[in-house]
């Protein structure tokens, strides 16, 4: 339980309650979870990608990947955009039914 707990406060870190991400979501529908049914979605819609203080963040119109709420841990995984490049999604936090996605970064990114 222990070491759990020490993942989720070092996973924790990419979202930060400093920044104001409802400028960021201006005019974003909520994502439709389809985690329930499917632990993998294709026909995905990228809706935005951009970047809050050195952090990668994608925004998907649908996404399998439960994000993290009430202390219990989200998902992480991989994504592949329709350019090829293929990304670890370190974190998901949802802010206002939006679904924020933490691309790992690395020297590449």
């Amino acid at each position: 339980m222990e070491a759990q707990q020490e993942r989720s406060r070092a996973g924790s870190k990419l979202f930060s309650k400093d920044v104001d991400w409802s400028k960021y979501i201006v005019d974003m529908p909520p994502t439709k979870f389809v985690g329930y049914e499917t632990m993998k979605a294709d026909k995905v819609k990228l809706l935005k990608d951009f970047d809050v203080n050195g952090q990668r963040i994608l925004i998907f119109d649908q996404t399998p990947m439960y994000a993290e709420s009430g202390g219990q841990m989200g998902d992480s995984g991989v994504v592949v955009l329709d350019s090829g490049e293929k990304l670890m999604i370190k974190e998901v936090k949802k802010y206002e039914g939006v679904f924020l996605h933490f691309v790992e970064m690395d020297e590449k990114n």
